[in-house]
C-alpha cells in the first residue's frame, strides 16, 4: 500500500502521510467468497517501507489473494481517532462486505472527522500485479468564514450560528450498484455555533482573555467546520460588538443559496464597513485524491 497525496485530509496538511494519521479499512468480496474481507485494518508499516494488511497499527499480517476469484473491494479511510469515537456505529453489510457500510447516527458537528471512502470492482489477481488502486472521495463538505474591516480591531466577532443546520443522520454507502453512492439519511436539525469564541482562528495563540475574534484589515480565516452535505446553505446569525457598543449585536444574514455537497469547500467571506456588512461565497473542490497499491499478494 502506497500513501496517497490528497486535499486536507485532516483539514490541514497536504498528504495521507505515512506516520498512521490516517488508515484505511477495506472489505471485499468475491462470489464464492462474499465476506473475504470484512473491516480488514491497512496500516503504513516502518519496516519495511510499505502499508500492509495488519492486525494492530505497525503490525503486518499478510492477506492472500483467493486466485482466480474476481474480488470487489470498498474502503473507509479515516483518522484512528474516528474510528474509535465512531466504534460500533460503524458497520459493514453482513452478506457481502463489498456491498456497503454505515455510520450509524454519526452527529458531524460532535464528530468533526474526516471520512472518507471508496471502490475498486471486478478486479483479478493477474490484473497489474495484484495491486488494488482506490479513489476516496470526502463523506462531508466543509465550510470556512473569513472577516476583514476597513479598519483592524475595531469590530469582534464573538459566534457564528448555522440556524436550522442538518448534523446528525445515518450515513450510507451503497455498493451494490454500477456507481458508488453515499449519503446521509434523515437529518436531526437545529442551531449550531460554528464559532462561539476560543483559539480555533489561524494564529490564534490561545493566550487572548476572552478568546473573540477582533476582524484584522485583511482577509483572514477563523473557523472551519465539517458539514453534513446534501442540504441547502442555512442562514447565520453573526454576533459581534463594535466600539461604544456595550452588548453583542445579533444580526441575521443569509447566505448566498446553495446546495451544500460532499467533497466541496464552501467559503464565506465577511468584510465590515463604516456603513454595511458584506457577505460574499467562493465554493471550490475539494479533492479526495487518490489512495493507490493495496496489495492483495
Amino acid at each position: 500500500f502506497t500513501p496517497a497525496t490528497k486535499a486536507d485530509p485532516e483539514l490541514n496538511g497536504t498528504t495521507l502521510g505515512t506516520t498512521n494519521t490516517f488508515v484505511i479499512y477495506v472489505s471485499a468480496s468475491s462470489v464464492q467468497h462474499p465476506l473475504f474481507l470484512s473491516d480488514q485494518l491497512f496500516s503504513y508499516i516502518a519496516t519495511p517501507n510499505t502499508w500492509e494488511a495488519s492486525s494492530a497499527i505497525g503490525t503486518a499480517e499478510p492477506v492472500y489473494w483467493p486466485a482466480p476469484e474476481t474480488l470487489d473491494f470498498l474502503g473507509l479511510a479515516c483518522k484512528p481517532e474516528a474510528r474509535t469515537a465512531l466504534g460500533a456505529s460503524i458497520a459493514w453489510n453482513t452478506t457481502t462486505a463489498a456491498n456497503g457500510f454505515t455510520i450509524t447516527d454519526w452527529d458531524v458537528y460532535e464528530n468533526q472527522y474526516d471520512i472518507m471512502y471508496g471502490a475498486a470492482n471486478n478486479k483479478r489477481q493477474s490484473d497489474n500485479a495484484g495491486i488494488v488502486d482506490m479513489e476516496f472521495r470526502h463523506a462531508c463538505a466543509l465550510v470556512c468564514f473569513t472577516a476583514k474591516s476597513s479598519v483592524a480591531g475595531v469590530v469582534t466577532i464573538h459566534a457564528i450560528t448555522l440556524n436550522g443546520l442538518g448534523y446528525k443522520g445515518t450515513f450510507t454507502v451503497d455498493n451494490s450498484r454500477t456507481d458508488l453512492v453515499g449519503g446521509f439519511g434523515t437529518l436531526t436539525t437545529g442551531d449550531k455555533k460554528v464559532y462561539y469564541g476560543g483559539p480555533y482562528f489561524e494564529g490564534d495563540t490561545g493566550t487572548d482573555t476572552d478568546y473573540n475574534f477582533k476582524v484584522p484589515a485583511t482577509a483572514t480565516k477563523f473557523t472551519q467546520n465539517l458539514l453534513v452535505p446534501q442540504q441547502p446553505s442555512k442562514s447565520i446569525t453573526l454576533s459581534y460588538t463594535t466600539p461604544g457598543v456595550p452588548v453583542p449585536l445579533d444580526l441575521l444574514i443569509r447566505i448566498p443559496r446553495t446546495n451544500w455537497k460532499a467533497g466541496y469547500k464552501y467559503t464565506y467571506a465577511l468584510e465590515f464597513t463604516p456603513t454595511e456588512i458584506l457577505i460574499t461565497e467562493e465554493v471550490e473542490a475539494w479533492p479526495g485524491g487518490t489512495v493507490p497499491e493495496i496489495p492483495i499478494i
